[in-house]
């Protein structure tokens, strides 16, 4: 594999620290939910969000009100949310292989996507899915803009005739 250019580093770990701080923010405040409580287990922020009336869809709110009754169901999507936010960027960052980091950008934006399908959230999913979205192509970690095949092709003769000196008689 090609080596990064210092822009795709860049854009990336402008990346990274968004989903870091975003995560420290979520966890560090006091009784948002996604403190895994250890006494009971739970960590109910992801079905919390998806009970509130003025972000969620009806029927992901009946949804939710059913996720809230299975045991672990709120606590699985919320440490996973979780997961997905502090260690995917780092993953992709030092994914060695286009297919790993194809691989992260997707799932990045299935992600999104997903939040914005249960979610009335504006466009903070499409923002999103677009910052990973240069993640797809190969061009993004500083390979060649140029076709597979390989070098240019090489300058052709030009068509018109060359005038040759005349002989002397």
């Amino acid at each position: 594999p090609e080596a990064p250019t210092p822009a795709s580093v860049g854009l990336h770990l402008q990346l990274c620290v968004i989903y870091w701080c975003a995560w420290l923010a979520k966890v560090c405040a006091p009784g948002t939910g996604w403190q895994l409580d250890a006494k009971t287990g739970r960590a109910d922020a992801v079905c919390v969000a998806l009970l509130l009336e003025e972000y969620s869809r009806a029927w992901v709110q009946r949804l939710s009100a059913r996720l809230l009754v299975i045991p672990g169901a709120c606590a699985g999507l919320t440490v996973g949310a979780g997961v997905i936010e502090v260690f995917g960027p780092m993953a992709a960052l030092v994914a060695t292989s286009t297919a790993a980091r194809r691989g992260t950008a997707a799932t990045f934006i299935l992600f999104h996507a997903s939040i914005g399908t249960v979610l009335q959230i504006g466009y903070f999913p499409l923002i999103s899915c677009a910052a990973w979205a240069p993640f797809l192509a190969p061009i993004a970690r500083g390979a060649s803009p140029r076709p597979r095949g390989g070098s240019p092709r090489p300058a052709t003769a030009s068509a018109t005739p060359t005038a040759t000196p005349a002989a002397a008689e």
